[in-house]
């Protein structure tokens, strides 16, 4: 129903329209400032003028036509969206919507314009295609005739594009506070600017256009000359001659194409020196860009937007460090765990509720990639995908899976930080396009950086995009530890995981009892008892010293279970972090008592046997000797089944292998990780895997680590890399409460 003040507005104008002189009529409106929004009923009108008769934003719309005055635009046929904001943006406003027909009644009983079809980058509502039904017999009932609500008013610096085929083309317009829109001189615009004018509207990337192709402008040159760095909000922020000053006239108004359209999510970096820091902004469909708070912000949720960005990682700053954004507050409470593709996949407050204004405007600093960095590109999460691999020579480039074992997904996977993985061969994650940089790839499993392991020279390769490498990477838990830079997965550098600083070293002095201290990481991975390291065997890392001065017992499960007296990071004075060698993993087995068989078919103690040992000893050494002949036979044929094997090609024959027990209980706590860290594995993946591993399938989880108990079945085929030993585990996972 129609709200009555909405009816007594109307009422009260036409009384005002039909009695009250010009100057009363003036007087009224700026006594009710409400009761219009940006009307021209002083001396001025052009056709075209629009207005809006209504409280506040909203209201029925009235079109002004020179010979008959102001009408109404009758809704059949329209485009409606398109239309509200073309008619917003007449009025100062971004975008808005058109209400229900009828929402407001008109006291105008002509209509002007019907079948109005815009596109919405149209500079007036004469622009759009329309039918004219000016000539006073209208068609329009009060239920056809249109109204409209205004949002998000204008602020300097704000574009749109007219007269193009398309809202993502066009001549650009710019937004003055004290002049409207405007035209900008085509001086100096080239790609850097067409980026800014882009990004504004909701693309990524723009061209110039061909001078005069989308028309000249009526409305007055604001910009001439302006040169920008290509990261700036808008382009009143790039350098440019005072406002309404040129030296150009409307043939030279510049016109661009945009392209690449941004999505829900998108994030840039703004006010920074370079372009890999700056005041993080993000993209939201229908709101436009807009800041982040930085309550709660934390290193995960700068790695998140450093990586939409194409960097590695990242540091987050707080309390608007690159100056306090202008545009509208989109997210407040962000909380990411890292391993996000999407800020708008990390928890947080409602898009645009927030309790913060811009002074707590979120920033981050990203990394530059440099040799020897990694990422992983295709997957579902951060945590897997195609390995690509920088180097100087050739930027970012893929790896082939020749020789790929669990080895070098362990050591991918702690270079980005994570427990350790599990490779996955034949592109399981989509063919690159990048150049193919690494080829036969050895690793120990401890190296710091893939390009310490062996491997061909850069770039050279014997393999196609069809063999390109990924990983699934499992997520470390606080506490966790690794050894890294040692020569087996027994010893290095002692390196634990911590919520706020993530990886991290212990330092090499203060601790009490270094001997307990590696008893206890040791024993976190499974290993036998250890010894501590204090030298520089397992050289030095950029990483930060996050535990000092230690007292362990040996009896701790984890190595932040011990007791730490004082804080590494203000009292380390060896910037080398303490090392471990461990022993390996004891199976105490009792030793069985040895039983023979006896002339009676009975059994006896070794003491009862060796009674009669004296009257059977023909027939003992008769045995022996078929014995030791046997055993013979069976080692050639062993070797001769194991030659054959190797060589043979890979097919997709399978047989059943169990997984014996001594590598289920080592080798599931050297990966002391959560199954839940290997997300995107499923029944029946392959992973590429080297015989030399053994059967560490089952590090992908174990009974003791999760509430339900997991299995695992392995069966393998030779491909046709058997030559080098690469084999295919096809696993089949079983999880019962």
């Amino acid at each position: 129903m129609v709200k009555l003040s909405h009816i007594i507005i109307v009422l009260m104008h036409s009384c005002l329209e039909l009695w009250l002189p010009r100057s009363q009529e003036t007087w009224y409106l700026r006594v009710h400032p409400h009761a219009y929004l940006q009307t021209h009923l002083c001396n001025g009108q052009t056709t075209g003028d629009v207005r809006l008769i209504g409280p506040g934003s909203e209201g029925v719309v009235e079109v002004f036509d020179a010979h008959n005055g102001w009408g109404t635009v009758c809704g059949i046929n329209m485009i409606p969206n398109t239309f509200a904001d073309v008619i917003c943006n007449q009025h100062g406003f971004r975008s808005g919507e058109v209400l229900s027909l009828g929402s407001y009644p008109s006291s105008l009983n002509v209509s002007f314009l019907s079948n109005v079809r815009c596109i919405g980058n149209e500079s007036g509502v004469l622009d759009c295609p329309f039918t004219n039904i000016s000539t006073g017999d209208s068609i329009c009932t009060q239920l056809e005739i249109v109204s409209v609500r205004c949002r998000q008013p204008l602020v300097g610096g704000d574009v749109r594009l007219s007269n193009g085929r398309h809202k993502g083309e066009g001549r650009v317009e710019v937004w003055a506070e004290t002049f409207g829109w405007g035209t900008v001189c085509d001086d100096n615009f080239d790609i850097s600017e067409a980026k800014v004018v882009c990004n504004q509207l909701g693309y990524a990337n723009g061209t110039v256009g061909i001078v005069g192709l989308f028309g000249s402008g009526v409305r007055p040159i604001l910009l001439d000359d302006v040169d920008c760095q290509g990261n700036e909000t808008d382009l009143l922020s790039c350098g440019h001659r005072i406002l309404g000053s040129h030296n150009c006239d409307h043939s030279e108004d510049v016109g661009i194409t945009c392209f690449d359209q941004l999505s829900d999510g998108d994030v840039r970096l703004v006010g920074g020196a370079t372009h890999h820091e700056g005041r993080v902004e993000v993209y939201v469909e229908g709101r436009g860009w807009g800041t982040m708070c930085d309550d709660l912000s934390s290193k995960s949720l700068a790695n998140v937007v450093c990586a939409q960005l194409g960097f590695l990682g990242g540091t987050v700053k707080g309390s608007a460090a690159h100056g306090p954004g202008r545009h509208p507050i989109l997210l407040d409470n962000v909380v990411c765990s890292g391993n996000e593709l999407n800020i708008l996949n990390c928890s947080s407050n409602p898009i645009g509720s927030h309790n913060c204004d811009h002074d707590e405007d979120v920033s981050v600093y990203c990394e530059i990639a440099k040799e020897g960095d990694i990422r992983l590109a295709g997957g579902s999460l951060r945590s897997e995908g195609r390995v690509e691999v920088y180097t100087d020579m050739f930027g970012w480039g893929t790896v082939c899976h020749d020789f790929f074992s669990f080895a070098q997904a362990r050591t991918i996977c702690w270079q980005l930080g994570y427990a350790g993985g599990v490779p996955r061969c034949c592109a399981a994650y989509g063919e690159g396009d990048l150049p193919i940089v690494l080829d036969d790839v050895r690793c120990q499993g401890t190296e710091g950086n893939i390009l310490n392991c062996l491997h061909r020279n850069i770039g050279f390769h014997n393999c196609d995009h069809r063999q390109d490498l990924s990983v699934v990477c499992a997520l470390p838990t606080v506490g966790s530890v690794r050894l890294v830079d040692g020569t087996s997965t027994m010893e290095g550098r002692i390196e634990v995981f911590t919520d706020s600083h993530g990886w991290g070293t212990v330092c090499n002095d203060g601790n009490e009892d270094g001997q307990k201290l590696s008893d206890v990481v040791c024993s976190q991975l499974g290993f036998g008892d250890g010894d501590p390291d204090y030298g520089v065997s397992f050289g030095s890392t950029q990483l930060p010293m996050l535990l000092h001065d230690l007292r362990c017992t040996g009896s701790e499960d984890t190595l932040l279970d011990c007791r730490e007296v004082r804080a590494a990071e203000k009292n380390c004075s060896d910037p080398n972090g303490m090392g471990v060698r461990c022993g390996r993993y004891s199976l105490s087995t009792p030793e069985p008592t040895t039983l023979v068989p006896t002339s009676i078919g009975r059994t006896s103690s070794p003491t009862a046997s060796s009674a009669v040992a004296g009257n059977t000893s023909d027939g003992s050494t008769t045995f022996t000797a078929v014995v030791v002949v046997v055993a013979v036979l069976a080692l050639i044929a062993c070797i001769v089944v194991v030659v054959v094997f190797r060589r043979r090609k890979r097919s997709m024959q399978r047989y059943t292998s169990p997984i014996p027990a001594e590598h289920e209980r080592v080798e599931r706590h050297v990966y002391s990780a959560s199954p839940a860290g290997f997300q995107g594995l499923a029944s029946g993946d392959a992973l590429c895997v080297h015989p030399g591993d053994g059967y560490i399938v089952d590090l992908l989880g174990s009974a003791e680590s999760s509430p339900t108990s997991t299995t695992y079945s392995a069966s393998e085929t030779v491909d046709e890399q058997g030559a080098h030993g690469s084999v295919l585990l096809g696993i089949d996972v079983e999880t019962a409460a």
